[in-house]
């Protein structure tokens, strides 16, 4: 045991002078000394760079590749080199990029370096490997059928374009008359668009030829220019009087389109169409004009329905908003059956049972008065007209059977219908018993019972009336109609008002042309609208020259017929005028079809 050391000095030697060298020995020793504080590595931190002489974009050749580290010694260099590769590199920290075999498309060559545990990674260096021609991809944008004359003419390529391997002008560009348009080119920042700005302004309708000429062009990366196997460098654009507004319809195949108003909002259209996607089913969309959106509604048919094809789809729209759609379905005797469904925003409900025409072809229009509520016509396996309005719950017939020859058995055709509260007209074609031709005759349902509304009408002498319509206004109704004629065989359209005086009583004024007289074959559809103003409408449907199909209206003021207003070159499924008067119309082919309005 080591002896206890006083607190005071003098103690501890007298101690030692009393026991001994020996037991004073321990207080000879000096403590151990502390170790030296341990020295911290100076810390180290590594800047890394990437460098490459290689283009921004390549398409081929080697390119090497350098990788920089300043502030010390790594212990490891690894290069990114896209598509989840990293090579590890040594001093002096070099890569081969060999444009000809890297994958395409954007390359972010990134370095990593490690020292002492850490990692410290590079700013990247961006390539494009390309080695992809470019190619012409589409020519306009597709959802636009019928331009705007402020849309541009876009064509869209495959790759980049570079700006310095085009010509001024890369097109030839001319109008339907073969004359030479001028225009500029502007291309777009991404280099995929190329912008076509005729320098004077296009009035329609005209017809723009466009030929891509160039085609020696390349991209950034320096392919050159392939011309594709689809798309040809050839193309003509068509600008109307009328223009499109919103999408087309549908993607599909689509046949008997209606559309209709939606009187509360006009500028909400209710397109009713048959899709053809595999099967043939009923399609209805609502158009909003505020949002440029399509709103497709639920199917109208339940499923167990969807068995038989429908046909002759019509549609109209409620003072409520409430969308009131017909269609005909061949029932298991092959007759027609005539189906009606209200849709009020949510779901379709039924009208009824089915209408049993009893005709083979179902001839028929429906109409919807103010209150919401429908009468149709149709023609029965007697070649009669039966006009039918519903209740509430059921659907009853207005009188009976209608002919313009009840003791001859004479087909009326084409009938049309227009209601304005209880009072219901109606509009058909019939074949003339005592010789050639057929008449449009007019009848008026009032206070329970049928009375016809003037004399016959037709514009020629043995002509055959036919394609009749019918509006309904506080001015009256009028009437207008396609008139064609066997000797020579050419046709017309014309139009009537229904007027009155004290002698004579209803009577329909001279029927009036609304354009000179045409080969028959070129004469189809007639649409009659009249507008809040009371001024009429007459559209219809013919074949100009070259076989070309126009659709064409004429608007009668007080002081006479406006000219005659083209609306497009193309079929023309439905005409319309707001109660503003403004014309709308439907068109297209089965898979261009689109709402039109002028512009």
């Amino acid at each position: 045991m080591k002896p206890r050391l006083s607190r005071h000095p003098w103690m501890a030697l007298l101690l030692c002078t009393a026991l001994g060298p020996i037991a004073c020995e321990p207080l000879k020793q000096e403590p151990d000394p502390l170790p030296p504080p341990k020295e911290e590595p100076t810390p180290i931190e590594l800047r890394v760079s990437v460098a490459t002489d290689a283009p921004a974009y390549c398409r081929e050749g080697t390119w090497p590749v350098s990788v920089s580290v300043e502030g010390g010694t790594p212990e490891q260099v690894e290069l990114d080199v896209g598509g989840g590769i990293r090579e590890v590199l040594t001093p002096p920290f070099q890569y081969t990029l060999d444009c000809a075999t890297h994958g395409e498309g954007p390359v972010s060559l990134k370095a990593t370096a490690w020292a002492r545990g850490r990692s410290f990674v590079s700013p990247s260096a961006s390539v494009v490997v390309d080695r992809t021609p470019p190619q012409l991809a589409t020519w306009l944008q597709r959802w636009q059928t019928y331009p705007s004359m402020d849309m541009p003419l876009e064509f869209f390529f495959s790759e980049p374009l570079l700006p310095e391997s085009l010509q001024a002008t890369p097109f030839q560009i001319r109008d339907g008359n073969g004359f030479s348009v001028a225009y500029q080119t502007v291309l777009s920042e991404d280099g995929k668009v190329l912008r076509v700005e005729p320098t004077a302004p296009l009035r329609p309708p005209v017809t723009l030829n466009i030929t891509l000429t160039q085609t020696n062009m390349t991209d950034r990366a320096g392919n050159p220019f392939k011309v594709g196997d689809v798309l040809s460098l050839e193309q003509r654009v068509s600008y109307w009087p009328f223009t499109q507004v919103g999408a087309a319809l549908s993607q599909e195949h689509v046949e008997f389109v209606a559309f209709a108003l939606d009187w509360r909002r006009p500028a909400r259209q209710v397109v009713v169409f048959i899709e053809w996607p595999d099967t043939e089913e009923l399609a209805v969309a609502r158009w909003d004009g505020e949002t440029g959106a399509w709103e497709r509604f639920p199917p109208p048919r339940e499923p167990e329905a969807r068995s038989v094809t429908p046909t002759r789809a019509q549609v109209e729209v409620t003072s409520r908003g409430e969308v009131v759609l017909a269609w005909t379905e061949e029932g298991f005797s092959g007759k027609a059956l005539l189906h009606v469904t209200r849709y009020d925003g949510t779901s379709w409900t039924r009208m009824g049972a089915p209408i049993a025409t009893e005709s083979e072809i179902a001839a028929y229009q429906i109409a919807v008065a103010h209150d919401g509520t429908p009468t149709l016509v149709y023609r029965d396996n007697e070649g009669e007209l039966r006009v039918m309005r519903w209740t509430g719950s059921s659907w009853e017939f207005l009188g009976g059977p209608l002919s313009a020859n009840p003791r001859v058995r004479t087909l009326a055709s084409r009938p049309a219908i227009a209601v304005d509260g209880n009072t219901v007209v109606v509009a058909w074609a019939e074949a003339a018993p005592e010789g050639p031709g057929a008449y449009v005759h007019v009848a008026r349902y009032e206070n329970g019972s049928w009375s016809f509304l003037g004399q016959p009408l037709r514009g020629w002498d043995n002509g055959y009336a036919e394609c009749v319509d019918i509006s309904l206004r506080a001015s009256g109704p009028h009437v207008a109609w396609m008139e064609y004629f066997e000797y020579p065989r050419a046709g017309s359209v014309y139009y009537s008002q229904l007027t009155s005086d004290s002698q004579t009583g209803y009577y329909w004024k001279t029927p009036e042309p609304l354009q000179e007289v045409l080969p028959f074959e070129v004469l189809t559809e007639v649409w009659l609208e009249v507008g809040s103003d009371g001024d009429p409408r007459v559209a219809w449907m013919r074949r100009g020259d070259g076989y070309s199909t126009e659709s064409v209206y004429r608007r009668r003021r007080v002081t006479g017929w406006d000219p005659e207003q083209l609306i497009l070159g193309s079929t023309l499924w439905g005409f319309r005028v707001d109660e503003k008067g403004y014309p709308w119309a439907i068109t297209g082919y089965p898979r261009e079809s689109a709402i039109l309005r002028p512009q």
